[in-house]
């Protein structure tokens, strides 16, 4: 799979699904996102559009795919119900 993305120039993500947000236990997401998209591209494209400074950026999340966007907000945190492996992965 990850020949097709670097074929049409995706970014492929998978983790594994989070049971404490509802998910089947034992199964992984799987993203294909092209590669100028993402959360955190849309925190970025709502800062510029709305002209918001940096500093006043908020994230919130529960999995992997809020990473990127958690960590580029000025503020970002997790759910108490976020994957534990996110949680040790990004501590907050």
């Amino acid at each position: 799979m990850g020949e097709i993305a670097i074929e049409y120039r995706m970014k492929l993500t998978y983790f594994l699904c989070n049971p404490a947000a509802g998910d089947p236990e034992g199964y992984y997401d799987l993203q294909f996102l092209p590669s100028c998209t993402g959360k955190d591209k849309v925190l970025q494209f709502l800062c510029n559009f709305w002209q918001i400074e940096h500093r006043n950026t908020w994230a919130v999340g529960d999995s992997f795919n809020d990473l990127q966007m958690i960590q580029n907000a000025a503020h970002g945190y997790y759910l108490a119900n976020a994957d534990p492996k996110v949680r040790e992965y990004y501590p907050i």
